[in-house]
């Protein structure tokens, strides 16, 4: 026991100075397993790693049936949801076996080689994240050298300058006005042949030529309507006026007819063909009339109907106009008599206020 205590004292220093190195190392570690890999490890390894990514996704992919059929964002999609795949700087180290020396310079050479040709061959799966370049310069020359392509397959045509872009817009407005000012010019003065008049207009074949009456007015059909005797004026308008006024007035029309079946009786006596030409023309213009819309009343009875009709109309509506003016008189009596009344009381009841307040002044003694 004794022999044992002073082996035991000498060892405690080392033993705490390792712990503390230990303590370090775990330190150290944590702090490099913040950085991600792709920014730790240099182009060439970090190719490595998305190889053996897209290897461990093809493998998986081909193991199952039912992902044989997956698409490549479904490939994305299951890389990144891998736990496997998310590793730290410490943990790639340990696989690689760099951090305890397990493999040679050679070996790790020929990896390398080996793991750079399965990329050039597989094209499955592509990770942006995996993908870019170590520096700043590396990445914008990539920018450019995909712009140059980009450039290349659009066939984009050559960038003008704003000046020249103007001057461009400027001759083409130029030129569209001189190629409207050019176009043909169409004057009066000009369109007419110093020979004479115009040539004549070609008929349209398969139409025919329209028919004119007397009085130069076309016809539409066989029978001339427009020919009815009044002028096409401010004088047949009157007359249109005045015949649907005496339309609404059957006593008027009563009379009238009864005045024209007199003079029509006295002139077949006399002259029968000239009788018999008013009947033709009248029975004309009542069919004008109808084609115009007009209604025709020339039925004696159905005169004598409307005049009775309108006659009790009438009596109605003088009665209802009494019946009217009696309530409006009654009422205009009732609230003359009900104001009358009305001011009375409030007559009354300021004289028995103003009693009431003299009474209590002893101005008025009760009772006399």
């Amino acid at each position: 026991m004794g022999e044992s205590s002073p082996s035991n004292g000498s060892d405690d220093p080392l033993c705490d100075l390792r712990s503390r190195l230990e303590t370090e190392n775990d330190y150290m570690l944590k702090l490099v397993d913040t950085i991600e890999p792709k920014y730790y490890f240099d182009q060439d390894t970090v190719d490595t790693l998305t190889s053996e990514v897209h290897q461990k996704v093809d493998e998986r992919v081909k193991a199952s049936k039912r992902m044989q059929k997956m698409s490549v964002h479904g490939k994305h999609k299951l890389a990144r949801l891998d736990p496997s795949t998310f590793k730290t700087v410490s943990q790639i180290l340990c696989d690689q076996g760099l951090e305890s020396g397990g493999l040679t310079e050679k070996q790790s050479l020929k990896r390398l080689r080996r793991a750079q040709k399965k990329k050039a061959k597989m094209s499955t799966l592509h990770s942006v994240a995996l993908d870019r370049a170590s520096n700043l310069d590396e990445l914008k020359h990539r920018l450019s050298e995909k712009i140059e392509a980009l450039k290349g397959i659009r066939k984009t045509p050559v960038i003008q300058s704003r000046e020249e872009r103007k001057a461009k817009k400027l001759a083409e407005k130029k030129a569209a006005k001189k190629n409207k000012n050019k176009g043909p010019k169409v004057n009066n003065e000009d369109s007419t042949i110093p020979g004479g008049d115009l040539p004549p207009k070609k008929p349209v074949p398969g139409k025919p030529a329209p028919i004119f009456n007397r009085e130069g007015k076309m016809v539409f059909s066989k029978f001339d309507l427009a020919d009815s005797g009044i002028p096409d004026t401010e004088e047949k308008k009157k007359a249109f006026k005045s015949a649907v006024a005496r339309s609404n007035q059957p006593k008027k029309l009563m009379h009238k007819l009864e005045v024209e079946a007199k003079k029509l009786k006295t002139l077949e006596e006399r002259d029968p063909e000239q009788a018999k030409e008013l009947k033709q023309k009248k029975q004309w213009l009542k069919a004008v009339d109808k084609a115009q819309g007009v209604k025709v009343k020339d039925d004696p009875e159905l005169l004598k109907r409307s005049m009775k009709r309108q006659q009790k109309l009438r009596q109605q509506s003088q009665k209802k106009w009494q019946a009217r003016v009696e309530s409006t008189t009654q009422k205009q009596k009732e609230r003359q008599d009900k104001r009358r009344e009305n001011i009375k009381a409030r007559k009354q009841a300021k004289l028995q206020t103003k009693m009431k307040r003299l009474k209590k002044k002893g101005r008025i003694i009760p009772g006399f």
